[in-house]
């Protein structure tokens, strides 16, 4: 029997096995990938064109690449050869016309691919990406807050923090602040994700929730205390909250934080979630 041909082509449907095994070995670093091409139902959610999800596959997939229509890449690629294989990437006929709008993940796979197709960002932001599983797990909030698991109905609540989490966390000199969109991805959360807000003083006061859920983890994103409750454990306690909801349904978490942001560092830490490297999303215009 003949060896297959290594190479880069565009996933399939049927790649479901073999790309749910690729992923779920690296989930503590790309939870977010994984919660864009897996579909509700369990299947394959593969992007549409321009982009497409491609792997590079010899017996087992290698490495692979989403690029989704909405312009934002995820590479994923050991690091011995990377370059090389997003080079030959770049050689694919139906990739010439993608124009990226951001691209994601472990910061030396992501220079690796933008030098491969020679994409020069118009912004960087560095990250730390941590992952969290059950044996690790430290808990030691102590606070009389209340803290409970969100719905539909709290959307009106927990918009406030949504917009100030945008302006202060997400939100770059290339972007400006869309309140209908704010609102809708807060809606979307409660619907699809899993949320748990602090109530201090009569007003809702922290949010943690997950914003990416994969074959084998979560993905924590969206923590945000209201700057005139910080320093009373809230932020710990909707984390915690949050964790422990997650490991006893059986799941590990990831999440990823600003370098510059070391008391965040700091606190998921002292929960016991480990580093796993450097992460960068860039952007373009």
């Amino acid at each position: 029997m003949s060896e297959p041909e290594r190479g880069w082509r565009k996933a399939k449907p049927t790649d479901l096995d073999a790309v749910r095994f690729f992923m779920s070995e690296r989930e503590a670093f790309a939870t977010g990938l994984s919660g864009r091409i897996l579909a509700p139902a369990g299947g394959l959610k593969l992007p549409t064109r321009p982009g497409g999800l491609y792997v590079f596959q010899g017996d087992q997939i290698e490495a692979l690449a989403a690029f989704m229509s909405t312009g934002t890449t995820f590479p994923i690629a050991p690091s011995e050869g990377s370059f090389d294989r997003f080079l030959s990437l770049r050689r694919l006929s139906a990739l010439r016309t993608y124009r990226p709008a951001s691209c994601v993940g472990l910061a030396a796979t992501v220079d690796d691919l933008e030098s491969a197709f020679a994409w020069t960002p118009a912004c960087r932001i560095n990250y730390r990406v941590m992952s969290l599983d059950r044996g690790d797990f430290k808990p030691s909030a102590r606070t009389a807050a209340s803290v409970r698991r969100a719905g539909p109905k709290d959307l009106d609540a927990l918009y406030p923090l949504a917009e100030a989490y945008e302006k202060e966390e997400v939100i770059t000199a290339l972007h400006r602040f869309a309140p209908g969109v704010c609102r809708a991805q807060q809606a979307r959360s409660l619907c699809e994700q899993i949320v748990y807000l602090v109530e201090a003083d009569g007003r809702v006061a922290a949010r943690a929730q997950t914003n990416a859920r994969g074959w084998t983890r979560d993905q924590i994103g969206g923590v945000f205390v209201i700057p005139a409750f910080r320093g009373r454990g809230l932020g710990r306690l909707a984390v915690e909250t949050l964790v422990r909801d997650r490991l006893e349904a059986g799941r590990g978490l990831s999440l990823f934080v600003k370098e510059s942001n070391d008391v965040a560092t700091g606190l998921y830490v002292s929960m016991g979630f480990r580093m796993q490297g450097s992460y960068r999303v860039d952007y373009f215009r």
